[in-house]
């Protein structure tokens, strides 16, 4: 039986104990992507549908079908499936003509940058971004190459190229997308990288791992060292505002009787989704397993492990075999 199971976790950074606790963000299903800048939130669903957290609430942003969604000091910006860029205008995603993207990201110095499915990379001055409200935009290209971007407002902008590989630069000036000296940073392989309005920065490796790039400054832009963040499942995007951690979560399973000796039910999409926030209250704590247990009294047909042999299989399968 296969299935897929995705939620969205905060990890908020706890600077007495230097670790990060876990929550649960407010329940939203099947989060694919996710943003979070000046202390807003936006993430696409896996039905390419946009959704901008308020409180406790998520709503919906337009009606177009968006791939990836960005927020920031320069607006929120968006791609849809057909890699057309929108900028959010007056309640509505108001689409422009020109170049097409694939990803974009709004957090740097007012200015927008962009890649395109040939791995093109581009910038979008201050000035147009800030003006924007329909029609053609125009683009600065930029020298490097990349599968993703990412800036902040305060040390520049990271990237990861086609081979997976990280650098940083070590200047961008909004008003002209002049860029400063790529820089290369070794020691891990990354499918996407995120930078925070507070120039903190969080990379998520090609085989689902997240890292924190420590002793970043003003005076050594690219840090010192990468910091594994523990979070014993795997991650499909990640991104990180005013000391929280933003994870979408992706359970990706499959299982035949020979495989499992222990004869299981068919879970239903719902009844896994359930099982691993019980399964991940065992692993972050307390904290998270009040809110995990208040979604199993809401779920009927969604029952926990029925025998200790299922349990043991669930932890060791989902959970990293931690503590089972």
């Amino acid at each position: 039986m296969k299935a897929v199971a995705a939620f969205l976790l905060v990890l908020s950074y706890l600077a007495v104990s230097h670790a990060w606790r876990c929550t649960e963000a407010p329940q939203l299903y099947n989060v694919k992507q996710v943003d979070a800048g000046q202390g807003k939130v936006v993430v696409r669903d896996s039905s390419y549908r946009a959704y901008f957290l308020s409180g406790s609430s998520w709503y919906r942003l337009g009606s177009a079908r968006i791939k990836h969604v960005s927020v920031g000091p320069a607006g929120m910006w968006a791609v849809d499936t057909s890699n057309r860029v929108y900028k959010y205008v007056a309640g509505n995603f108001v689409p422009s003509s020109g170049l097409t993207m694939q990803q974009v990201d709004a957090g740097g110095d007012d200015q927008v940058v962009g890649v395109s499915s040939s791995y093109s990379s581009y910038c979008l001055k201050s000035s147009l971004a800030a003006a924007y409200r329909g029609g053609s935009l125009s683009w600065t290209s930029l020298s490097k190459t990349m599968r993703y971007y990412s800036c902040g407002p305060l040390y520049g902008c990271w990237g990861v190229d086609s081979r997976n590989r990280v650098y940083v630069t070590q200047r961008i000036i909004p008003s002209n997308c002049r860029t400063y000296s790529w820089t290369y940073v070794s020691g891990i392989t990354a499918k996407m990288i995120e930078v925070g309005t507070d120039g903190q920065v969080f990379a998520l490796t090609t085989t689902g791992l997240v890292y924190q790039r420590t002793g970043i400054s003003s005076r050594r832009l690219s840090g010192s060292a990468w910091t594994a963040v523990s979070v014993c499942m795997h991650i499909e995007h990640l991104s990180y505002d005013l000391g929280q951690l933003w994870v979408g979560s992706l359970s990706r399973y499959s299982r035949s009787s020979a495989e499992v000796p222990v004869k299981k039910p068919q879970y239903s999409q719902l009844e896994v989704e359930t099982k691993l926030r019980v399964a991940v209250a065992f692993v972050f704590g307390s904290s998270f397993f009040s809110s995990a247990t208040k979604i199993l009294e809401n779920a009927n047909n969604a029952a926990f492990m029925e025998t200790d042999e299922e349990k043991k299989y669930f932890c060791e399968t989902y959970m990293c075999n931690k503590d089972c």
